[in-house]
């Protein structure tokens, strides 16, 4: 029966793969790692754009379907 390869692999040194990954412990390869192509400003950036959005968005709904008809306001224009 074959097995299913491992993610956690041991090893003395993280030469054989290049990348050295930020977790514990340190002597852990880690085969599907792969470090992140953004820096801290820009994934704070975009996720502050996309919640910014999404309120703007919500806001937006809201406004325009907070006005009610003129009959259900509980007023007869002419009644008499």
């Amino acid at each position: 029966m074959r097995q299913a390869p491992s993610l956690l692999r041991r090893t003395d040194t993280m030469a054989a793969t290049g990348v050295a990954h930020p977790y514990f412990p340190r002597s852990i390869q880690l085969a599907a790692y792969t470090p992140n192509d953004l820096t801290y400003t820009e994934i704070v950036g975009v996720f502050f754009a996309v919640v910014g959005a999404g309120l703007a968005v919500s806001w937006i709904v809201a406004c325009t379907c907070r006005r009610a008809p003129r009959y259900a306001t509980g007023h007869r224009p002419n009644a008499a």
